[in-house]
């Protein structure tokens, strides 16, 4: 397999790396998370002015007809620089009408997703197998006699729903499986952030009205498309995050001093680095194996296992890594000063989002008895 990226998106990473470097340090976002603000405008504005916010989209409507290895490259310095703007989550959005929208809703919404004044996000089922999630309520979908759509129901946990302007609802009318792309103003939502400034909804909608050109094309394998795409960009995220965090605690080993020589001069602490490197390295070959799979979207139903596994593995790589940065670093690890902690607690939260541990395991168990 070839794991050399592009030109183009070499390109496209070596601009967002510059952009973020030189107007998202660390002391910027702390002061603006100290002031309640999870959504910076001009910041959305650059991305929009790079052209990564319709990189999904077709051509014709000023996107880039990305593919998940280009989005994938995109993450990477997003997860570097902690970006708390929901990019990823809109992103997911954009990718999914731009396989699923009619064309009302690409006349109507995709160059203004491209320009960044319209945010669409996914309202995923939650999948964690925490006891404090509250319960789902599936949403229901019924036609009435004007030929429009009702749909009552609630979703939990839509992650970047609290600065998002239209969310995609998956309901059920009957058997059959819909989906609707619905502006939020119609909706009620409770917005709050999670440990790592995540903006998080829970969205409840009572016979709110859709017209029936905002439904999109949706089979039964389309939550499961998106759910692929999902765990294959987080990946990238935590893979970025892994290797920030290493380079950082061997350049604390190296400056920091115990019994007049440098603690990376300890050969415990060289063999301790030297495994959260190999987890990195791991975590980022199953990451990019995965987003090549995903390039043949006929062969979904045999990459789906890949999806399972890669989530767990990058899961058990995550909090290696993670904790041992923050045991090398020792009290300043926890500190909020510190942005170890910060790279620490995206880490942490990354491993429940899309699937934690117990979730991926029995959806693999269910896969092998039906084989696959």
């Amino acid at each position: 397999m070839d794991f050399e990226l592009t030109d183009e998106q070499k390109m496209i990473a070596e601009s967002v790396d510059k952009l973020l470097s030189d107007q998202y340090d660390f002391q910027s976002r702390c002061k603006r998370l100290s002031s309640n603000e999870r959504f910076d405008l001009s910041i959305w504005q650059q991305f929009a002015r790079l052209g990564l916010l319709g990189m999904p989209l077709p051509t014709a409507y000023g996107g880039f007809s990305a593919s998940i290895s280009d989005l994938s490259v995109l993450m990477e310095p997003m997860g570097a620089s902690l970006v708390v703007e929901p990019f990823l989550y809109c992103t997911l959005g954009s990718w999914l009408l731009s396989q699923t929208a009619s064309k009302a809703i690409q006349k109507r919404y995709f160059s203004s997703i491209v320009s960044g004044e319209t945010r669409v996000v996914v309202a995923m089922r939650p999948i964690c197998s925490t006891a404090f999630m509250p319960s789902h309520q599936e949403v229901t979908a019924i036609r009435d006699k004007s030929n429009r759509w009702r749909l009552s129901g609630a979703c939990h946990m839509v992650y970047g729903a609290d600065v998002a302007t239209h969310v995609i609802v998956f309901a059920r009318c009957g058997k059959r499986d819909m989906a609707f792309m619905l502006p939020l103003s119609a909706c009620q939502r409770k917005s709050f952030s999670l440990v790592d400034d995540t903006g998080v909804c829970h969205i409840s909608l009572y016979n709110v009205l859709c017209d029936a050109d905002h439904e999109l094309k949706c089979n039964r394998y389309t939550q499961d498309r998106i759910m692929a795409a999902a765990v294959c960009l987080l990946s990238s995220e935590a893979v970025s995050i892994m290797r920030v965090l290493n380079q950082k605690s061997k350049d604390y080993l190296q400056q920091r001093k115990q019994f007049g020589q440098p603690l990376s001069s300890f050969q415990v602490l060289q063999h301790r680095l030297v495994e959260m490197y190999v987890q990195e390295e791991l975590a980022r070959s199953l990451s990019l194996a995965l987003a090549l799979s995903m390039e043949d979207v006929k062969q979904m139903r045999q990459y789906m296992p890949q999806v399972s596994m890669t989530k767990l593995k990058i899961n058990d790589y995550s909090q290696f890594v993670g904790e041992q940065a923050v045991q090398l670093h020792g009290g300043m690890g926890v500190s909020d000063e510190m942005d170890i902690a910060h790279y620490f607690r995206r880490l942490t939260c990354i491993r429940h989002q899309f699937g934690d541990q117990a979730y991926h395991v029995a959806k693999l168990s269910a896969m092998f008895k039906r084989g696959l």
